[in-house]
């Protein structure tokens, strides 16, 4: 019996998820299966909010568009596109409006990326890390080595229709970012967390959802101890 969440159950829990997940895959022929065995498994986001620590000040982090969702993706060695959405194993084809993302990724690669509405209502795909290029297993590098790598391919690639690099920086850099008025309304999408990427070992990956600081008239926030 296959306990996994069907596509229909995914939409019902993912705002996004119907604009991102195309066909399901329920066999498994080669290509469907190499993908399987390559796609990146998300880690799981724990539950409640933290505020950010010192301790964690040079943890790798990002800011969380609000309802965005997350997914990984994987382009084969004939580009086609495969996509998990996060605490699901089921793998599906990744729709068709993002067939561009094969200008960004090499054959063999693979990417996590944040799906989000905007300020103006349009849905963009952020890809903030790239864990596989063009068959090389990238996972066991640091997350800025691979940022940089991300951010060459990004250079290297045409522009891509709702298709950005999402930044990933460290958190004390994004709390400080985020303490100025002008750098909140300047962004392009509504935000009220951030996403620490890494906690611990490097083993016992877990994303953990953080505060948002807050602005006071003094200058003062809240969000960090």
């Amino acid at each position: 019996m296959n306990t996994n969440p069907s596509k229909s159950h995914i939409e019902k829990m993912l705002q996004h998820a119907q604009h991102v997940l195309g066909v399901q895959v329920l066999f498994a022929p080669a290509s469907a299966a190499w993908a399987w065995d390559n796609i990146p498994m998300l880690p799981m986001t724990t539950k409640g909010l933290q505020r950010s620590t010192t301790e964690h000040r040079n943890s790798p982090a990002m800011l969380l568009p609000r309802n965005s969702e997350l997914f990984s993706i994987f382009t084969d060695e004939r580009h086609g596109l495969f996509v998990q959405a996060q605490g699901c194993e089921d793998l599906f084809v990744l729709q068709a409006r993002w067939a561009v993302l094969k200008l960004l990724l090499p054959a063999n690669s693979s990417c996590l990326v944040v799906a989000y509405e905007n300020k103006a209502n349009v849905l963009m795909l952020g890809v903030f890390d790239v864990l596989r290029v063009e068959g090389v297993d990238r996972s066991a590098v640091s997350v800025f080595d691979r940022q940089a790598e991300l951010f060459s391919l990004f250079q290297k690639a045409p522009k891509l229709q709702d298709i950005e690099q999402h930044w990933v920086g460290l958190e004390h850099a994004l709390v400080s970012y985020m303490q100025i008025p002008e750098h909140v309304r300047s962004l392009p999408f509504e935000v009220d967390h951030m996403l620490r990427l890494l906690s611990g070992e490097q083993k016992q990956k877990q994303f953990h959802l953080l505060l948002r600081p807050i602005i006071t008239n003094n200058l003062n926030w809240i969000g960090q101890k």
